[in-house]
């Protein structure tokens, strides 16, 4: 592991890891800081819900610069309401990566119980991406890792 990975994980468990187990049971939210954007009219709206927030980040999904990205981004994805086993389940993860709620500085992370949930029903992501998840929808990507290391 090289150095710089090293310290990108000691500098996240310092950062973002709660103060101790009971922490994570007793608040089952994780937040760390992130740059929020607010959300005007025009993008409220996530795969066709209405979020219920003013202030999102785009921290979480590494394949967008701007709320515009996001929306090109989910439109691209919205062609998984095909497999309607599969929208179920990725439909939520998608708009908590994507337009996560952010508020004070601080994003809310999502979830690795439901990007678990979308493995078995979308088996079609990884087979249309050379046979892996993007990155940013890996379960096992960094901060879940480190999470898991932590506890």
């Amino acid at each position: 592991m090289g150095i710089s990975r090293v310290l990108s994980a000691l500098w996240f468990v310092y950062n973002f890891l709660p103060v101790s187990q009971s922490d994570v049971f007793s608040n089952p939210k994780c937040y760390y800081p992130a740059e929020c954007l607010a959300l005007n009219d025009s993008n409220t709206m996530c795969l066709g819900v209405k979020v219920k927030y003013t202030h999102t980040s785009l921290s979480l999904a590494n394949d967008s610069a701007t709320l515009e990205d996001v929306k090109e981004k989910l439109r691209a994805w919205s062609g998984l309401q095909g497999a309607p086993k599969c929208w179920d389940v990725i439909q939520p993860l998608l708009c908590a990566v994507y337009m996560p709620r952010c508020e004070n500085s601080q994003v809310e992370m999502y979830r690795r119980d439901l990007c678990l949930s979308t493995k078995e029903p979308c088996k079609i992501v990884p087979e249309a991406n050379g046979g892996e998840w993007p990155s940013f929808l890996d379960c096992d990507y960094h901060i879940f890792l480190l999470m898991r290391r932590a506890l």
